[in-house]
């Protein structure tokens, strides 16, 4: 009969075998193209990266991992482009796979640098990986449609648009008739200026 460390040897060794079964695919972080290219925003954009790639590896970290070292080993590159001037900041962020060179879908993160952007960034970077590896790709559904508007009825029923307006971070405000909303980056309405007016 085995002892129970014998057995607690095995079971451990069995987990590292599966373990190097299904290898982690790295992710090299390439030098971000940052503009107004002053130290603070290169120091606040190589913080939100050491940000993204602590969150990455703590939701991600069994499928992927993101390292800003050149001699790390990677299946992927990350271009990062910031363009944080104060009128109109926006930060791209493209996934290449080094084999062929084949390059995702750009996700784009439209207003200022803020706390929940690193979490955003990961799952942005996860999907884009996920798209390499048909992990995203379901089998028999419609693709998603392309719209040139937004129908305000989708907002609000029976609402017709005036105006729309840009704040600096990004938000939208919609003018709907009689009532006023303001959207999030996901298009998720998050404030309904002067309600209690109308009321």
């Amino acid at each position: 009969m085995r002892s129970p460390r014998v057995a607690l040897i095995a079971v451990f060794l069995a987990c590292l075998a599966a373990v190097a079964a299904f290898p982690v695919d790295g992710i090299r972080l390439e030098e971000p193209l940052v503009d107004p290219g002053t130290p603070e925003m290169k120091k606040a954009v190589a913080e939100l990266l050491e940000q993204t790639a602590a969150v990455s590896a703590r939701l991600n970290g069994a499928s992927i991992g993101l390292s800003s070292d050149p001699q790390a080993r990677a299946t992927y590159a990350l271009s990062v482009t910031a363009a944080l001037r104060s009128e109109s900041p926006a930060i791209v962020v493209i996934l290449k796979r080094l084999s062929d060179g084949a390059q995702s879908a750009p996700y784009s993160w439209l207003g200022p640098i803020k706390p929940e952007l690193p979490t955003l960034l990961a799952r942005a970077v996860f999907l884009q990986w996920s798209t390499f590896t048909g992990l995203s790709s379901p089998a028999a559904t419609e693709p998603p449609v392309v719209v040139a508007e937004l129908p305000a009825a989708l907002i609000q029923p029976y609402a017709y648009p005036w105006a729309l307006a840009a704040h600096s971070d990004g938000r939208i405000v919609a003018a709907l008739g009689t009532s006023c909303v303001e959207l999030d980056h996901a298009l998720r309405v998050v404030a309904e200026p002067g309600k209690s007016l109308a009321e």
